[in-house]
Formats: structure tokens, C-alpha cells, sequence
């Protein structure tokens, strides 16, 4: 009883915290309704009974109506699952180093699946373990601490001489003042921070996954430095947890390596602009890097926006297109104004010599509806949806970081894969376990898009 009791009480708070309160660890509106709506299907409940309009309510009222039909949260956690491992993402991609093959029959022969887990730990934890078709997936969490800003306003304070005492010391600090209106206020609050690991032992690429928008508990920023070592620390755990080998433990961090990456320059021309039947790109950003070719050649970044390329017109009209079609092929000379390689700078810049080192990109994925999903089409779009993914590819750092609109899990599986699928097609024939050679060319100083 005792553990059903904080069961109840975690659920409750991860429920208030990204569904009854506003910041930014909310569920975003679409995904926060697709629960509900799930949540009602199941229970065969009309929108009159249950509907997203619960949530102009009060928290008390929504948490009643969720716990009449979800009493135990099942379901409420199998959505704050897809949420805390798909939510947004700095995701390295990397062939894999020559792991001894007794650790790889080790991975193999494992069988500690592990179901999700939401608790807390100061150091890293495995929190979910499978494996399936020669795919190692895992989830490895920790604490981490996020800033939150509120606004507080005099009504918040029981004590009037507190407000007073902060007044007075901001009319000291602005040298000038009358009335105080508001303050604004920063807390740091404790939350889990979350690596997610994908090994396929068949094409021989470790895919590794940070959460973003992490600080450390005085509101520092993590850096990408930090981010690295959480990422080796986090591969030392599973290692332990799966009785690998010290020497395939360094393997699989030598991995991480700028010489192994997946994404690269050619990387980003072939899945720019893919239009077929399961995935569409539309390029909105990017940022050149024009090299120093001599003393009278300075070298320089330039960014490059489109703002008029907006997702929600993109998805109308793709959509459309779709559905009638049957795929995305043709969409861009059916509408040249979203072909952005045709912008009169980017074209420019691209004839210079100028290299892309970071882009920004809507991708589409077409998928089969839920059952709580309506489908307002007719052809061949009937009971499929679209869902997107924005992300920015890092040529430098060989990284991509995806905001998953509605957390789909299809939607960033057939994403990821269609990266590796086109590494594969372009890369040279080499071993499939061959360890990636060392010595090879400094690459360009690191660039931060922010």
C-alpha cells in the first residue's frame, strides 16, 4: 500500500506539472487533447463526458476527472513516457567502434527488459531496457535542475512588510521609484534529466540522445562539455549494467568521436528537400561558413531565414497534396515557393564556395491515424495523419536536435532511419565492424547556432 501511495503522489505531480500548469515543461495543446481524447476512447466516454475542455477547469477538477477513468495513470504514463524520451533532444549519430564479439553476444543474450521507471536518482540509473531485432534501446535518468520563472504580485504575499522590504531595496538598487508592481522571480527545481541510447549491431550505428534546457542547481546552462560527459558517464553505467567488458566499455565511447559521426555536409544535401512516400524536408534556415582562402579573404558566417515559410501552411497544403498523390514526390513543382534552395542568397552563397554548418528544417511523416484521431480526407491521406519534426542539423559537431511537435515515436524513428539510410547510401564500402581509422583531418572549430 505504502508503494502505491507515492506511486499516486509522483503521478500527481508529474500531472500537475505538464498539464495544469503553464511553463516550459508543459505538454504542448495538441498532445495534452490526444491523451484525453485517448483516454475518453477507451473508456467509450461521448466529448460530453470527458473532452480537452476539461482543462479550462480548475486543477483540482481536471485532476477528479482524470483520476474517474485513469485511477491507477496508466495511461496518463505511457504519454509522459513518449514526453520525457522524445521530448526535445541533442542527438549524436555514430558508427559503431569494433566491440569484442563476446560483448556483442552479451548485448545479445541479454534479458533484463526493463520497464519504464519514473524515479530519481543522483547518479545515472537505467530506467528502460529493451532489446529487439538486434536494437539495444535504453533510457538512463538523473537529477537535473530546471530554472522557472514566475511573476509575483502583491496578492501573492501574506505578509505586507515583505513586499515593503523588497520595494524598498529596488527603489535602492534603481536609485528611483514609487510603486513596486510586480516581481519577477527565478527557482531552479528538481527534475530528471534524460540520455537515451539506440546500439543496432546489425548496421553498426549508436545513436545517443541528451535532454536540452538543463541546468546545473545554481541555473547554469548545461555546455556542450558537460553534455559529453553525461554521455560517457551514462554508457559507463549501461556497460556495468550489462556486464560488458572494459575493453568494449571504450569502445563504445570511442565512438563519440568527431571522426565516426553519421550526420555530415552530405548528410544534409541528400536529406534536404526528400519528397517520397513516407517523408517530406523543407529547409527554413541555414547558417555558411565561407573559409579564410588567403590574407585577402576574410572568413565569414552568414545566416540565411526564410520567415515566410511557415510549418502550419506547409502542412495544409502538403496534406492536400498527399492525398491526392499518394506521396510527397512532385510537391515542389507543384508549389516552387517552398523549394527554398531557389532563394536568391542561398544560391548565391552555395555557388561562393560557402559551406552549410548548420541547418534548420521542418520534416513530415506520414503516418497511420490513432483511433481517438479523425481523418478529414478521402484519398489516400484516409486514416493516415501527418506529424512533423523540427531540427537543426550540426554539420560540426556531427549532431541534430529535434523538437518532436507531438512526441511521435514513429515520426522520429523513420527521421533518425532515414539518416542512417542515407549514410549508408553514400559512405564507402568498408567492414561492417571495422574500427573507424583516427588520423584524419582536424576538423573546423566548433559553432554554436545560439
Amino acid at each position: 500500500m505504502a508503494d502505491h501511495g507515492k506511486s499516486l503522489r509522483i503521478a500527481r505531480e508529474l500531472l500537475h506539472r505538464v498539464i495544469t500548469e503553464n511553463g516550459r515543461t508543459s505538454w504542448q495543446k495538441d498532445f495534452r487533447d490526444a491523451y484525453i481524447k485517448d483516454l475518453a476512447k477507451q473508456n467509450s466516454l461521448s466529448s460530453h463526458k470527458l473532452s480537452p475542455a476539461i482543462f479550462q477547469k480548475s486543477k483540482e477538477e481536471i485532476q477528479t476527472a482524470i483520476e474517474a477513468y485513469d485511477n491507477d495513470y496508466k495511461l496518463f504514463l505511457s504519454y509522459y513516457r513518449l514526453y520525457e524520451s522524445l521530448g526535445t533532444k541533442l542527438i549524436g549519430i555514430y558508427h559503431l567502434n569494433d566491440i569484442p564479439m563476446k560483448d556483442r553476444q552479451r548485448i545479445l543474450d541479454q534479458q533484463k527488459i526493463l520497464s519504464y521507471n519514473f524515479g530519481i536518482n543522483k547518479d545515472w540509473q537505467v530506467s528502460e531496457y529493451i532489446i529487439k531485432d538486434n536494437i539495444v534501446k535504453v533510457t538512463l535518468a538523473k537529477t537535473a535542475f530546471q530554472p522557472i520563472n514566475a511573476t509575483l504580485k502583491r496578492s501573492n504575499f501574506d505578509d505586507d512588510a515583505i513586499w515593503i522590504a523588497i520595494k524598498e531595496t529596488a527603489t535602492k538598487v534603481l536609485h528611483t521609484g514609487e510603486n513596486l508592481l510586480e516581481v519577477r522571480a527565478t527557482i531552479t527545481a528538481e527534475r530528471r534529466s534524460i540520455v537515451t541510447i539506440s546500439i543496432d549491431l546489425k548496421q553498426n550505428i549508436i545513436e545517443i540522445g541528451n535532454d536540452l534546457f538543463q541546468s546545473d542547481q545554481e541555473g547554469n546552462r548545461i555546455t556542450n562539455e558537460v553534455r559529453d560527459n553525461d554521455r560517457k558517464s551514462a554508457l559507463r553505467v549501461l556497460s556495468e549494467y550489462l556486464d560488458i567488458s572494459q575493453a568494449g566499455t571504450q569502445e563504445l565511447i570511442e565512438s563519440l568521436s568527431d571522426t565516426n559521426p553519421v550526420i555530415s555536409r552530405k548528410t544534409e544535401e541528400r536529406l534536404h528537400g526528400t519528397q517520397d512516400e513516407a517523408i517530406f524536408v523543407v529547409r527554413v534556415m541555414s547558417k555558411f561558413h565561407a573559409k579564410n582562402i588567403d590574407e585577402d579573404r576574410l572568413s565569414e558566417d552568414a545566416e540565411i531565414s526564410m520567415p515566410n515559410q511557415k510549418l502550419h501552411d506547409i502542412m495544409k497544403k502538403a496534406s492536400i497534396f498527399y492525398d491526392m498523390n499518394g506521396t510527397f514526390e512532385g510537391f515542389f513543382v507543384e508549389h516552387p515557393e517552398h523549394k527554398t534552395d531557389d532563394g536568391k542568397y542561398t544560391q548565391e552563397l552555395s555557388s561562393s564556395g560557402a559551406d552549410i554548418f548548420i541547418a534548420k528544417a521542418y520534416a513530415l511523416i506520414v503516418r497511420t491515424a490513432h483511433d481517438y484521431e479523425k481523418s478529414l480526407f478521402e484519398g489516400a491521406m484516409k486514416g493516415k495523419v501527418i506529424d512533423y519534426i523540427t531540427y537543426y542539423l550540426d554539420m560540426h559537431r556531427g549532431e541534430v536536435e529535434i523538437k518532436n511537435g507531438n512526441y511521435s515515436e514513429q515520426a522520429q524513428r523513420t527521421f533518425l532511419d532515414r539518416i542512417v539510410q542515407i549514410d549508408q547510401q553514400t559512405k564507402t564500402k568498408r567492414s561492417p565492424s571495422r574500427k573507424i581509422a583516427k588520423s584524419v583531418s582536424k576538423k573546423p572549430k566548433n559553432k554554436s547556432r545560439n
